[in-house]
């Protein structure tokens, strides 16, 4: 006697797609008491470890999964302490209030994602590196016209994700790329600068810099500002990121 077991209705085909009618078989035609034979215990067992192995997917898909290619942000107020130094506490809270408010305006208007922020600056991504460059201007602008002077870097990378957070050698060369950056500069590394040709943004520089930490030379880009909207003070270059500012082609 056979008896046909199968999952319970109420489970969704999309937990069990592939779920079918098992023969369930019983010794003597009775129930439990008569127990199953060895063989077909075993039988049962293959068909439970083959229903496990039609839901469950393999563990390298699933480090697949978490990985993704982000252009990583980080932003710094140049200063901090001086400023705070200078205005006292009251006042500088009240000043990191609207630097926050700002920076978090422009990365919704711009589809970045807030990762983790430290006080005095910010470490955000984006899923396509011309809209995080054009963030960076939005941020430094608005943000100079307040009197707080920023630097940003950023840098192109696959990096994993860790529930909200994410990690790899790319969000390191992105945090390095920031630290090179002078008061109101925007440095990004080869890779950003690449990625971005023909989207009307402009750069200067391009020499190889050494990145503390990290092994080789990185060859880095300030930013100029969009084509149609790069100042006069812009298109001066900058000690530490010399050379003409060019519009990506």
């Amino acid at each position: 006697m056979n008896i046909t077991v199968e999952a319970p209705a109420a489970w969704p085909r999309a937990a069990i797609p592939q779920r079918v009618l098992a023969p369930w078989p019983l010794v003597d035609g009775g129930p439990v008491p008569g127990g199953l034979s060895p063989q077909r215990f075993a039988h049962l067992l293959e068909e439970v470890e083959a229903l496990l192995f039609s839901v469950r997917q393999p563990s390298s898909e699933t480090a697949e999964d978490d990985r993704a290619l982000l252009t990583l942000m980080f932003t710094d107020i140049v200063d901090s302490s001086g400023h705070a130094q200078r205005l006292g506490d009251e006042a500088w809270s009240r000043l990191l209030e609207r630097h926050h408010a700002i920076v978090r305006t422009q990365l919704a208007a711009c589809r970045g994602r807030e990762i983790d922020t430290a006080g005095d600056g910010f470490f955000a991504s984006f899923d396509m590196p011309a809209r995080a460059v054009r963030c960076a201007l939005a941020i430094r602008n608005a943000l100079q016209a307040i009197g707080i002077g920023i630097r940003i870097g950023l840098h192109t990378g696959e990096c994993e994700r860790l529930g909200d957070k994410v990690a790899g050698l790319a969000v390191h060369v992105a945090a390095r790329i920031a630290a090179c950056a002078a008061t109101g500069e925007i440095v990004v590394s080869g890779t950003v600068r690449d990625l971005v040709m023909g989207s009307g943004l402009r750069f200067s520089g391009g020499e190889c810099h050494a990145l503390k930490g990290l092994c080789d030379e990185w060859r880095l880009y300030r930013v100029c500002g969009d084509e149609h909207t790069a100042t006069n003070r812009d298109r001066g270059a900058k000690p530490g990121l010399p050379g003409r500012c060019a519009r990506t082609r």
